[in-house]
């Protein structure tokens, strides 16, 4: 069964009558990964904040993004809010601006549970230590005290999965959740992904423009281009069996940037262990 069905989706900026996303359909099953591919400006951002109802007035939308049997766009903000949050959480791709400055960690995620869960300031509270630990975070007691500059981008980014995994969603959409941080975080972050999905029975609604975390991660993809959805399937089928040029295109970009990285590690490692012996 689908926990959301998007259908022939449009986004019109209302301005120019241009259309920025045109007329795609996908669905996300239950305890599934759909990962959405695509280069920058190709409408995976705009399609995440259509599912979310979060589109400013300059935009128009049309067709049908049904969850929990309602359509979406037919909500009032009013239903809006009791959805986000509590029944479909977005994790963004730069945590830095996500946090409050003014107020430390704890702050933010004991107010947060307060506003979605029915629960007291202690068990909030001990809520937020629960999920961090769920995270693999140490000295915990301190990093609730520490503000949002104090902490990395990919502790963070922790921070934000663990207030997901407190509020216990159906479904998270992640915009780009490792763009803003380094590799070794990036490896790390994607580990909790996939511990949500198999653990935590979430469905993930995964954006990227990185065709290697998708192949690991994702159960389905879908590759768009300038506003289109221009081919879908299982994830081993887009690899293997891409019929589409763009598709392609962004495969054999991503296996030329691997192997010219595989060149330089070895051609590193083979200085270092040269000067070694000199």
């Amino acid at each position: 069964m689908d926990i959301l069905e998007v259908k022939n989706l449009e986004v019109i900026l209302k301005k120019n009558n241009k259309e920025i996303i045109k007329n795609i359909s996908f669905s996300i099953g239950k305890n599934s990964c759909v990962g959405i591919l695509g280069e920058s400006g190709s409408g995976k951002s705009v399609t995440c904040k259509s599912i979310l109802n979060i589109l400013n007035d300059n935009f128009r939308v049309n067709g049908e993004i049904i969850f929990n049997g309602k359509n979406l766009i037919d909500c009032t903000e009013k239903e809006m809010k009791n959805i986000r949050g509590k029944q479909i959480c977005m994790i963004l791709q730069n945590p830095m601006t996500s946090f409050d400055p003014l107020f430390t960690i704890q702050n933010q995620m004991v107010e947060t549970f307060l506003e979605h869960l029915d629960i007291s300031s202690k068990e909030a509270l001990d809520l937020a230590k629960e999920s961090l630990e769920k995270m693999r975070m140490k000295e915990i007691d301190a990093v609730l005290k520490k503000y949002p500059h104090e902490l990395s981008g990919g502790m963070l980014q922790r921070v934000m999965i663990a207030i997901a995994i407190a509020l216990k969603p159906k479904l998270i959409i992640a915009d780009e959740p490792t763009t803003a941080i380094d590799s070794l975080n990036q490896k790390d972050i994607i580990e909790e992904f996939k511990i949500l999905k198999n653990e935590i029975a979430v469905s993930i609604l995964f954006v990227t423009h990185d065709l290697g975390i998708l192949s690991y991660l994702a159960d389905k993809l879908i590759v768009m281009q300038n506003g289109k959805i221009v081919e879908s399937g299982t994830t081993a089928e887009i690899i293997n069996n891409h019929n589409h040029e763009h598709t392609n295109f962004l495969i054999e970009t991503r296996r030329t940037l691997m192997k010219k990285f595989k060149e330089v590690a070895d051609w590193t490692l083979n200085e270092g262990e040269n000067k070694i012996y000199e």
